[in-house]
């Protein structure tokens, strides 16, 4: 594969993953989805949007599913108004989406991607509704929070001839790993599902992803960590950025718990400084 002109790098453009039903953390999503369970007084949804908008990003598609039309009446709500100063500017729900203006956020659109999707079809059909094809953008999952420098990860991206720059942060026993080779510019050289090893990492999101990316999802991949990524893996397209700070996701009840007493003695960690 021919070498991907990255000169003059923009990346004003997310999807954070929101369709699941986080059967995980059934005492909060039998009501609502797992995006708009609470970390302190504010959806976990929109601590990772104002993550990716103070680092530049103008558009943001939430890939939703499973009870989408919840998602969409928060965001159309007095109390996110009263959060974000949003501004309405198209009517309610047009062609399965929903578009809003914000400072710093040009455009929210709530993408229904369909309630049972893995999340490899689900970035494909998200990114149908991205609005700059020739530029990258930021895909991240809706239910992880972190202080990455998105900058930092955006330059790692740009310095690399990799499709795919992930945040790589430090193992959790629950998570699969995987393995980084620090002397060829952090080539992600293998995914596995469990270690015991400290010294590995997990695939933390916040990544940064050329659009060529979905050409290597195929319509039978389920899940975009073990079916699509292995593939651009193997092709040696994918690298890291090495995060150590902050990061954390809400999988479960006792993550729920863990994280709003976490915001109550440090909400700087969800927010940039």
């Amino acid at each position: 594969m021919s070498k991907v002109n990255k000169k003059g790098l923009q990346v004003r453009q997310a999807i954070i993953l929101a369709g699941g039903k986080g059967t995980r953390l059934s005492e909060q999503t039998h009501k609502i989805p797992k995006p708009l369970v609470r970390v302190g007084n504010t959806p976990i949804i929109v601590h990772i949007m104002n993550h990716l908008v103070s680092y530049g990003v103008e558009h943001i598609v939430i890939a939703g599913g499973y009870k989408i039309d919840l998602i969409r009446e928060y965001f159309m709500s007095d109390e996110y108004k009263y959060q974000g100063s949003i501004e309405i500017t198209q009517d309610g729900v047009s062609n399965g989406r929903t578009s809003y203006l914000q400072d710093g956020l040009k455009k929210l659109t709530i993408a229904d991607t369909g309630l049972s999707t893995g999340t490899a079809l689900r970035i494909k059909k998200a990114a149908e509704y991205l609005d700059y094809p020739d530029e990258p953008f930021i895909m991240t999952y809706g239910d992880s929070v972190s202080d990455v420098n998105l900058h930092n990860v955006m330059n790692a991206f740009e310095n690399s001839d990799h499709l795919l720059t992930l945040t790589a942060t430090q193992y959790q026993e629950r998570f699969g790993i995987l393995k980084v080779d620090p002397n060829d510019n952090n080539k992600v050289t293998e995914f596995a599902e469990k270690s015991m090893s400290v010294d590995e990492f997990i695939n933390g999101g916040f990544m940064v992803l050329d659009q060529k990316v979905t050409d290597f999802i195929y319509d039978t991949d389920d899940d975009f960590s073990h079916d699509t990524m292995p593939r651009l893996q193997e092709k040696g397209l994918i690298g890291a950025y090495i995060h150590k700070g902050f990061w954390a996701a809400m999988d479960t009840q006792r993550d729920y718990e863990e994280l709003n007493a976490l915001y109550d003695k440090k909400p700087e960690l969800f927010h940039r400084k």
